[in-house]
């Protein structure tokens, strides 16, 4: 078994991993963000600074999308420096207590 494997059968594994990907890539870090907050049954108030009527629609995002977008992402792009925030938003985010958080729901097996 590979490390990629270990790390992918848990869920602190598997946040690492997405939270890696998400600081090599922007596209797939909102993509995660909306998805996330989409899935949030308590996501927040989220405030919005915009020139006009500030009027936007939210991103739609489905793990679809967000599959296939970590699926284009280069491995190369992941340096030291986004694997260990990677490992620090996976530490961050751990509240063994309670159901994962928005941005880890996206990087729980079907």
């Amino acid at each position: 078994m590979t490390m990629a494997d270990e790390l992918l059968l848990g869920p602190r594994g598997r946040r690492l991993c997405l939270g890696a990907a998400m600081q090599a890539d922007s596209a797939l870090w909102t993509a995660v963000f909306w998805l996330g907050r989409e899935l949030d049954p308590n996501p927040g108030t989220l405030m919005r600074f915009a020139e006009g009527d500030g009027a936007a629609d939210d991103p739609s995002f489905t793990e679809t999308d967000v599959a296939a977008i970590a699926a284009r992402l280069d491995p190369a792009l992941i340096t030291d420096v986004a694997a260990r925030a990677g490992l620090r938003a996976s530490v961050d985010s751990a509240m063994y207590w309670q159901e994962p958080g928005s941005t880890s729901t996206p990087s729980t097996p079907p």
